[in-house]
């Protein structure tokens, strides 16, 4: 970018640009979070990871439209359903590792924390048919898997490490 353009990026012509996108962003995130809700519900609804696609956009009260926007294909949603879930969890574990003041409770936190939502049912409903089909959605879609487990795994190693090197 040369000096014209960055100057016109970051002044008044950027900013009527970034406008409309801003809004168009904010709608496409509402979009998403239909799709990815409604999914969750049919799964959890039904058991099945493999929900039928007029399920979901019932579900959404989105077009096939909308979701092509969204998404290549039904796996894709799916594998995007296991990672969000899966930093969801993260965040949660992150949370209860946060109070802990040492890395033993921070590990116990997270052993605990990953307990507690097994045992929840709702959880367990939307979890189950994610966890018997991961290596499907593994070969599918195999760096978003091991991101998102990445993700989640990477506080408990993290507090570990702390133990390890005192």
């Amino acid at each position: 970018m040369d000096g014209i353009e960055a100057a016109n990026s970051a002044g008044l012509m950027g900013n009527a640009v970034r406008r409309p996108l801003e809004a168009r962003w904010a709608a496409y995130e509402e979009e998403m979070r239909r799709l990815v809700d409604a999914t969750y519900r049919v799964v959890e609804r039904t058991g099945s990871l493999d929900p039928t696609m007029r399920d979901v956009m019932r579900e959404s009260g989105l077009s096939n439209q909308a979701f092509y926007r969204h998404f290549r294909s039904k796996d894709e949603l799916l594998v995007a359903l296991l990672d969000d879930g899966r930093r969801r969890m993260a965040a949660y574990l992150d949370h209860r590792m946060s109070a802990a003041p040492a890395a033993p409770g921070k590990v116990a936190a997270w052993i605990e924390g990953v307990l507690a939502q097994a045992g929840d049912p709702v959880a367990a409903a939307r979890t189950r048919p994610f966890v018997a089909h991961q290596d499907r959605l593994a070969d599918l879609c195999p760096a978003e898997q091991r991101d998102s487990v990445e993700a989640m795994v990477r506080p408990l190693r993290d507090a570990m490490a702390c133990d390890v090197g005192r």
